[in-house]
């Protein structure tokens, strides 16, 4: 797959883009949490989780924690594409390996019809625990990293993360807890200006480090790229030096369970 859509070769890329999801053992202590919008960085985070994951030498899928992977193996849970064909969007269970097997954070090939006929789509793993689940993830971790994206800025769910992180940082505070850290990672002026305007009215600017960054296109060539399927034209990461970057930001992430 990633030489027919001519992946570029950095080493960073190169390294994670062959991981595959299942060299994570499930459970973990959370030490990262990630809120994303779906339908415009499912790709990306997931990238984004693995690269981490190695970079600390993690071993657990709940280290650095997305809802789509951490609930995968709590039982009810069901993995679903939603897809843009019209109004109200449809939802298609799909199995496990929907994934991808070889670049973990892709999907399988036998999903590429679904994608091909989505103007728009995202990923999640659906359980009625969902709400809770986050709940513990932010209260185990250290640090939340918000990726902003149109996507993100226009999810309601996404906003209840913001508020969950919110009132969490609030009571850790009042406990004299340890502080939930929080960082926004945007790409672009815009919701740079939008999540720095939720912070302001919130009475949390200064309190949560905003850094922009460049995409960095997994399929170079742009007309390739506007060939493919509306979710696999949004693929892209973070180049060695942006990933160096964002880690730079962030306080060190310690190992164990």
């Amino acid at each position: 797959m990633s030489n027919s859509l001519h992946f570029r070769k950095d080493p960073i890329f190169q390294k994670i883009h062959l991981a595959d999801p299942k060299d994570l053992a499930p459970g973990g202590k959370t030490k990262l949490v990630i809120s994303f919008g779906g339908k415009d960085a499912f790709h990306f985070v997931s990238w984004l989780r693995l690269a981490i994951a190695y970079h600390y030498a993690f071993t657990k899928q709940n280290h650095v924690y997305l809802d789509t992977y951490g609930l995968l193996d709590v039982p009810g849970s069901v993995l679903s594409l939603t897809v843009s064909h019209g109004n109200p969007d449809q939802r298609i269970p799909v199995a496990k390996h929907f994934l991808g097997t070889g670049p973990g954070f892709l999907p399988a090939r036998n999903a590429s019809k679904n994608l091909a006929n989505a103007r728009g789509g995202s990923i999640g793993t659906m359980n009625d625990a969902w709400d809770a689940r986050y709940a513990q993830a932010i209260n185990e971790a250290r640090v939340m990293l918000f990726v902003v994206t149109p996507a993100w800025l226009e999810s309601q769910f996404c906003r209840g993360e913001y508020h969950q992180f919110y009132s969490t940082r609030k009571i850790r505070a009042h406990a004299k807890g340890k502080p939930l850290q929080g960082y926004a990672l945007t790409f672009d002026s815009h919701c740079t200006k939008a999540f720095t305007g939720m912070l302001a009215q919130d009475g949390l600017a200064g309190e949560v480090r905003i850094i922009q960054l460049w995409r960095h296109w997994a399929v170079a060539d742009e007309k390739t790229r506007g060939t493919l399927a509306p979710m696999m034209q949004r693929f892209f990461t973070l180049d060695n030096v942006g990933f160096e970057r964002l880690l730079a930001y962030m306080p060190p992430l310690r190992g164990g369970d």
